[in-house]
């Protein structure tokens, strides 16, 4: 029990170190940014605040845990005890055990307890923290399930959680920083205390959470605005000087920027250290003294001009002091801000000397002078600098108000300005104005007060700085960049001056030394190395800067026990007169690469034996396409030796045929750097030609450009001789099967042809004689009829009163109506009789089994005899009206051709347009279909003197691409099953062609018209 204690107690306590470390370190922050804006230092302060609570809280769970000193360890070993109760054998003091669990449970900090990687416990913050509905949903997750998958450093959680319990389990505690998840997917830091308890043989973790997401996007901010004060500190062109001030009063200058050794010629390390009397002497030194102490005195910050005779010239400045003060109020530190005001003093002294020099030195300054009246603000004048800086003429410019050419966001400056100036003092700022075309301009203002035509107004000098700002915002990213660069760069990188201090080096290098950054900055390689490997790396480096050479070598370094291979280069580091000044560093380990290049020799020695086994030979070619290297087995792949091949490009002993495609292969593989594969023939020394199959990748150098290729090549000649004979076989057996296939179709078609004709043949001879019969006996009988009507009506002229019986039968009859309706009858006999020979003719026409030899017909009485056979399914129906045929004959004559096979063709494109018409129709309505009818348009001409076409096109529907070109293809259609073979158009694509010796052609798209065009011959023996 003691000793679970104590790792409590310890852990509390390390927390509470580290806590004030970081207090320490943000309490240091505020001082040292003491100058910067208020917001700053309001942020900074409610994190010293956040940071001093939470070490108060800290100090009162401390106080807890030692007041529960002797808590129970059943209690931690078997938490759901605290529910069922206690039994009096396993506590030593319910007491320590309540309190034990009540600051468990009432910590504001999320605590777990841990057993084999499972938690077994948690308090309510936990619970709270990871935003679980309660207690049981958290204790039944993995704690894996807690974190993302990797950690901000790149590492696997679960591969760094092992690490932190092992590192726990062997220093009996650790504290270390976590990045969690939220079940809601928030990631949120904390700082974790892991400490192992052993409980009656088992072994517990005890994980407390403190949330120091705060902390962490404080220091980032802190960072930052180090950065920025930084920045500022070394890129502004005017004087910064910090001066220390001691407890005795004493004055010392710690802070010299560039700027001020620019200005001064002063340089930094000279100074450093120096009381103003040291560096300047003891009367111009007291002058300073004085200044420092009036600010001192006054508590606050004081601006002035002042007289510093430097370099043997005189030159004066306008110097303002702001004090630092500590968190007790007593100033420790003074901020010199200084720029030379010696041009605009002389100028002064000139100006009331002679007002004609003012003149021309107020009309030839390089910056814009301005003068404004004090009360209103408004401009009196302006120097030809100022107005052609704006883009103004004089006479414009004076005419403006400061609205015009100040930007709006720097117009509370210009109030201020004239504030300053009323008051009698010097003012200074950047500032934005605006051209007169619209651009803006970055300025630098100084205003003072001048007498001027005898009453007090402002003269403003304006100073183009926007060229500077460029240049500041340009090193700023350069600053900015070069941090990233070393801190992006894989290896080590380190400078060191002449006596070989490390003057910078990355966070890599200063990991491995396992010491911060500024704890590394200043030491040499004695302080950090052993002595013979110190003797060595300082031999290197005096080597590397007095011979000024760049050494790059490879060093094995024990790490961890492990040797490491580190490649090491490092050059002298020269100042901007050439002068050397230090060397620079870099040094990678390649370890894996050495490993790997050991690896890469012996798994190419396993593939040269594999490819020599399998007959191939392996290369490797330039990017110039030229062989670099060949192994012996070339010479019988290609029958030529290595010594004649290097240097030559494998083009030259390929046919001229094969180099196109070769090195279109080989120019696509360079651009994509990829690999390829491809066959070539090759000519042999005795001219023979031999195939070869050639497989080839990249070879890639550090920066991945492309500097050639390697492979290898094989023979397959035989192969492809057996190829070429498989391919031509391949062809014959193909070319017969559709040899077959026609043939095979012919017989198919001639067969059903003469069965079809002989039948159609045979109906219309047995129909033809009862037919002709009757339509032979209507005229006498319609004769007849005549003279008998004629006989009835002489009756009734003569004898008007027949007898009653007659009488009665003639009403019966209904005779009237017989003597009208008997002429009509035998009419429509005649028209139906009439209509049925047609119909005769018609199929007569169709089968022509009376010119089944060529010969000559006409073309239109073959079309229109189809037409009568597809009649009933163009006429009307009640779902529909009739299919509108168009003819347009052309003048054709007599055209020798086998008739009935045509009028196959015909009745196959005919039936094919009114099924697609009819598919058509089912899907619109009876107005749309009278609005916008279906309609076969037939088109008949000649096609020169020696040829004819025939042109069919319905309106329906059309058909796409792709059954457009398969329509003549054996036994394809689109009907559905038992409605279509699939062998109407390929049976009628072979009359056209292959009898006919004539083209048919279809023409089509989704939506459109379809239309097939016949083109034949006008004689069979023409072709």
């Amino acid at each position: 029990m003691r000793n679970q204690r104590s790792s409590l107690h310890s852990a509390a306590l390390e927390q509470a170190q580290v806590l004030q470390q970081n207090l320490a370190q943000a309490e240091a922050a505020c001082l040292a940014l003491d100058a910067a804006d208020q917001t700053q230092k309001a942020q900074l302060h409610c994190a010293l605040q956040e940071a001093q609570a939470a070490q108060t809280a800290l100090q009162q769970q401390l106080n807890t845990i030692n007041q529960s000193a002797n808590f129970s360890t059943q209690a931690i070993a078997n938490p759901n005890d605290r529910d069922t109760g206690y039994p009096s054998t396993e506590i030593t003091s319910r007491s320590s055990e309540t309190w034990f669990w009540r600051l468990f449970e009432e910590s504001q900090d999320p605590t777990f307890i841990l057993e084999d990687g499972r938690f077994i416990d948690c308090n309510q913050a936990a619970v709270k923290a990871m935003q679980c509905a309660n207690k049981s949903d958290l204790l039944s997750l993995n704690p894996g399930q807690l974190s993302p998958e990797f950690q901000p450093d790149g590492r696997s959680s679960a591969e760094k959680a092992n690490e932190m319990i092992k590192t726990t389990l062997r220093q009996g505690g650790h504290r270390f920083e976590w990045l969690h998840r939220r079940l809601d997917g928030e990631d949120f830091w904390v700082e974790v205390q892991l400490t192992p308890l052993e409980m009656n043989g088992r072994q517990i973790l005890y994980a407390t959470w403190r949330d120091i997401s705060d902390r962490k996007a404080a220091e980032a901010e802190l960072y930052e605005q180090e950065q920025l004060l930084r920045s500022t500190y070394e890129g502004v062109e005017y004087n910064i000087v910090i001066i220390d001030v001691s407890s005795e009063g004493e004055f010392r200058f710690i802070g010299w920027n560039p700027a001020t050794e620019k200005h001064t010629g002063i340089t930094s390390e000279f100074a450093l250290g120096k009381t103003p009397e040291q560096l300047l002497g003891r009367e111009q030194g007291a002058i300073l003294r004085q200044n420092y102490q009036r600010c001192l005195n006054l508590g606050k910050s004081i601006t002035y001009e002042e007289y510093v005779p430097l370099r043997g010239h005189d030159r004066w400045w306008l110097t303002t002091l702001n004090p630092l003060k500590n968190e007790k109020g007593k100033i420790y530190r003074i901020v010199l801000t200084t720029f030379e005001i010696t041009d605009r003093k002389l100028a002064e002294a000139k100006l009331q000397q002679k007002e004609a020099q003012y003149r021309s030195v107020f009309e030839a300054m390089n910056d814009g002078i301005l003068i404004s009246d004090l009360e209103t603000g408004e401009l009196v004048t302006a120097n030809p600098a100022a107005y052609n800086l704006f883009g103004y003429t004089y006479e414009e410019f004076v005419q403006l108000q400061p609205s015009d050419y100040v930007h709006s966001d720097s117009l509370p400056l210009f109030a201020q300005f004239l504030e300053t100036v009323r008051a009698g003092k010097r003012f200074y700022c950047e500032a934005v104005d605006i051209r007169k075309d619209g651009t803006l301009i970055d300025v630098e203002v100084t205003g003072v007060s001048l007498l001027y035509d005898g009453k007090p107004h402002a003269l403003s000098v304006v100073r183009d700085i926007s060229d500077r700002k460029a240049a500041e915002n340009a090193l700023q990213e350069t600053n900015s960049l070069l941090n990233s660069v070393l801190e992006t760069i894989p290896g080590f990188f380190f400078a060191k001056d002449l006596d070989g201090r490390h003057v910078v080096l990355n966070s890599n290098l200063a990991n491995f030394f396992g010491k911060p950054i500024d704890e590394i900055i200043g030491k040499t390689d004695a302080d950090l190395f052993s002595e013979d490997r110190a003797t060595t790396i300082m031999l290197e480096d005096q080597e590397v800067m007095t011979q000024e050479i760049t050494q790059r070598f490879e060093s094995v370094v024990p790490v961890g026990g492990v040797d490491h291979t580190y490649l090491i280069v490092k050059t002298p580091l020269h100042d901007p007169e050439g002068k050397i000044v230090g060397l620079i560093g870099l040094a990678q380990d390649i370890s894996d690469r050495k490993a790997m290049e050991i690896s890469l020799q012996q798994s190419e020695q396993r593939f040269r034996d594999v490819t020599e086994a399998a007959g191939e030979y392996i290369w490797e070619m330039s990017a110039e396409g030229q062989y670099t290297f060949v192994t012996e087995r070339v010479i019988e792949v290609k029958g030529y030796s290595p010594a004649e091949l290097l240097g030559h490009s494998p083009f030259e002993f390929m046919p001229k045929a094969d180099v196109v495609h070769a090195a279109s292969m080989l120019q696509k593989a360079t651009v994509n750097k990829s690999a390829f594969s491809l066959e070539h023939r090759n000519i042999l020394p005795s001219g023979n030609v031999i195939w070869e199959a050639v497989s080839g990748v990249p070879i890639l150098d550090d920066q991945g450009g492309i500097i050639g290729f390697r492979g290898t090549g094989l023979s397959i000649t035989e192969r492809k001789v057996a190829e070429t004979a498989l391919t031509q076989k391949a062809e014959e057996l193909e070319q017969t099967l559709q040899e077959l296939q026609r043939a095979q179709l012919r017989m198919i078609q001639n067969e059903k042809m003469s069965s079809l004709g002989q039948l159609v043949a045979g109906v219309a001879h047995e129909i033809n004689n009862p037919v002709s019969f009757i339509y032979s006996n209507i005229p006498p009988a319609n004769h007849y009829t005549q003279d008998l009507l004629r006989l009835v009506n002489l009756y009734q002229t003569h004898y008007p009163d027949p007898l009653p019986k007659i009488r009665d039968e003639i009403k019966a009859i209904d005779l009237e109506f017989v003597k009208q309706d008997l002429p009509k009858i035998l009419v429509s006999m005649k028209l139906g009789a009439e209509r049925i020979r047609q119909i005769i003719g018609s199929l007569r026409t169709f089968s022509r089994l009376d010119e089944a030899d060529c010969k000559e017909v006409d073309i239109h009485a073959g079309l229109d005899s189809t037409l009568v056979i597809l009649g009933h399914r163009i006429k009307a129906t009640s779902e529909r009206p009739a299919i509108q045929i168009i003819k347009d004959y052309g003048e054709l004559g007599l055209v020798e051709c086998y008739a009935g096979q045509l009028n196959q063709v015909f009745m196959n494109i005919l039936a094919n347009a009114l099924d697609a018409l009819e598919e058509r129709d089912r899907h619109r309505s009876h107005q749309d279909i009278q609005q916008f009818p279906s309609t076969i348009t037939i088109r008949t001409h000649s096609v020169g003197s020696d040829r004819i076409a025939i042109h069919i096109l319905d309106n329906g529907s059309g058909m796409p691409k792709a059954i457009q070109q398969r329509v003549f293809d054996p036994f394809f259609t689109t009907k559905p099953v038992g409605q279509g073979t699939g062998m109407g158009m390929s049976i009628s694509h072979q009359i056209i062609t292959e009898n006919h010796g004539g083209t048919i052609q279809c023409f089509s798209s989704p939506g459109q018209e379809t239309e097939f065009i016949i083109e034949i011959p006008r004689s069979q023996g023409t072709y």
